[in-house]
């Protein structure tokens, strides 16, 4: 394999579709941020799935998600009294208890990175305990992405954290109701953002969806000149289709190339995709 044009090439996958280390190995892949690992019973160890991917090679940022869509080591139904929310509390002390937990699991000596998550946050601020804070969405938001940075540099003083920065970023549309871009300013400068530019879906008049390249050719140059403006260390997440994945590594190559703070790409695996992973792989070494 020729040689690699960035220095982060990791596929994002989780329980349900992580494949045996040489698959990642074989595409090109030198880590995996892995959603889900230590959240409990029928899990994978992380001490022997960390082992595992040594062997090959492969990096292991494990993702401890408390914040957003899929936060089961941190979900407190006692907490939500809003019908639906299925988002966790960052106001509550047990929120911290659980991420702290689950931490404890996969983070060592060795774990160079640590994910912490906070991607599609669909609900802040609107409980009993977020309200009687008297803070803003944008500040509960960074306390909770400065409260886990603190958790993790407990466990490894010298670990790299990162989170999905769409909810923040303004050139994702579709989460500006939550009002959090403001708490980027809060955040600290080593967290490295992680972008994935949600909200380039469409539906056209039947219903049906489809994958709309206008408008993200319009919106990965302005989420990575967001992220540069930020000063914060950077990666761009395509998911497995391959126009997606084309946009964001021509963007992310032309950004690395150019001096900027980008670590590299971060592909989205549901459902062990090989055309997609080899579309991103190909892609990040140039062949």
């Amino acid at each position: 394999m020729s040689q690699r044009l960035l220095p982060l090439v990791a596929c994002h996958d989780n329980i349900a579709s992580y494949q045996e280390p040489a698959y990642y190995a074989d595409l090109g892949f030198n880590a995996v941020v892995f959603e889900g690992l230590g959240y409990g019973t029928g899990t994978p160890d992380p001490e022997a799935t960390q082992t595992a991917l040594d062997a090959v090679g492969v990096e292991l940022i494990p993702e401890v998600q408390g914040l957003g869509h899929h936060g089961p080591a941190a979900l407190d139904p006692e907490a939500l009294e809003v019908v639906g929310q299925t988002a966790t509390c960052p106001a509550l002390a047990r929120t911290y208890e659980r991420v702290y937990q689950t931490m404890a699991k996969v983070i060592n000596q060795d774990t160079k990175r640590i994910h912490i998550g906070c991607d599609e946050v669909r609900y802040i601020n609107l409980n009993s305990a977020c309200l009687a804070t008297g803070k803003t969405n944008a500040e509960l938001y960074a306390a909770y992405v400065r409260g886990c940075y603190r958790m993790a540099r407990h466990f490894n003083s010298n670990i790299q954290v990162m989170m999905w920065a769409d909810n923040m970023q303004p050139a994702t549309q579709i989460w500006s109701y939550l009002k959090v871009t403001e708490a980027l300013a809060h955040i600290p400068k080593e967290v490295i953002l992680c972008m994935w530019n949600y909200g380039y879906d469409d539906y056209d008049d039947e219903g049906n969806w489809f994958l709309n390249t206008s408008r993200l050719a319009t919106r990965i140059p302005l989420s990575i000149q967001w992220a540069r403006h930020s000063r914060h260390k950077f990666t761009g997440s395509p998911r497995y289709e391959s126009v997606g994945c084309n946009l964001w590594m021509s963007n992310l190559k032309n950004a690395y190339g150019s001096g900027a703070d980008c670590l590299g790409v971060i592909a989205t695996n549901w459902g062990g995709s090989r055309a997609g992973d080899a579309i991103v792989t190909s892609l990040a070494y140039g062949d």
